[in-house]
């Protein structure tokens, strides 16, 4: 059965969310962003001439660490010169029982670009212990990951998020749903050195989109 694009209604390329044409797109717009073209990272990947076996759950060691591997990408600071309107995200996902990790950047919106308030860090303390295998960021994900597993197994254009929107000061856990908006699990405000969760609709007047 053939999978499609989450963009478009062509075939993915092997290994991807996207067709050929959205994922040389979506390494232009990498590499704009001020590095170059980010590979998706892999958990529990088999040896090519390895028998088939029935695919067994990540423990929460293997999930946290592919995602911090993501994150190390994306807390890189960016070129100097490079345009700051786009917030990363991670977004993890299965494609035939394989697990995957991967970088996006979103645009943020017009509004949004010269509104005053906190911003987002990824290199401040409060993020770095978050992120870490202990942190209050790290646990909620994985555990966020395990309730909808087999969810994301069952339906391959769909993706458990971690969105850092840098322009906000503000930490989202989102379930990327196939031709849905995106369901929000979690949104955490970072204050000073620690996270605080808070209600979406409290901060959503901060973000100045509908998308969640």
């Amino acid at each position: 059965m053939p999978i499609w694009c989450r963009m478009c209604r062509e075939p993915v390329v092997e290994g991807s969310l996207f067709c050929a044409r959205h994922r040389a797109q979506a390494a232009l717009f990498s590499k704009s962003f001020g590095r170059d073209a980010m590979p998706e990272a892999t958990a529990a990947a088999a040896a090519p001439d390895a028998e088939p076996t029935a695919p067994r759950r990540p423990s929460a060691n293997v999930v946290s660490e592919l995602v911090q591997n993501v994150f190390a990408q994306i807390a890189t600071p960016p070129a100097a010169d490079a345009p700051l309107i786009r917030w990363p995200q991670i977004s993890i996902y299965y494609l035939q029982d394989q697990l995957y990790g991967r970088p996006y950047y979103c645009v943020v919106p017009q509004a949004a670009r010269t509104a005053s308030g906190a911003r987002l860090d990824l290199q401040a303390p409060a993020v770095q212990q978050a992120m870490r295998d202990d942190g209050m960021l790290m646990k909620d994900f994985v555990q966020r990951f395990g309730e909808y597993e087999a969810e994301l197994k069952r339906r391959h254009i769909q993706t458990l998020d971690l969105h850092f929107l840098t322009y906000t000061g503000l930490v989202a856990i989102n379930l990327h749903r196939a031709a849905q908006k995106d369901l929000n699990l979690a949104t955490y405000r970072v204050t000073g050195d620690a996270l605080e969760p808070v209600p979406l609709a409290d901060v959503r007047p901060l973000m100045q989109h509908q998308r969640w």
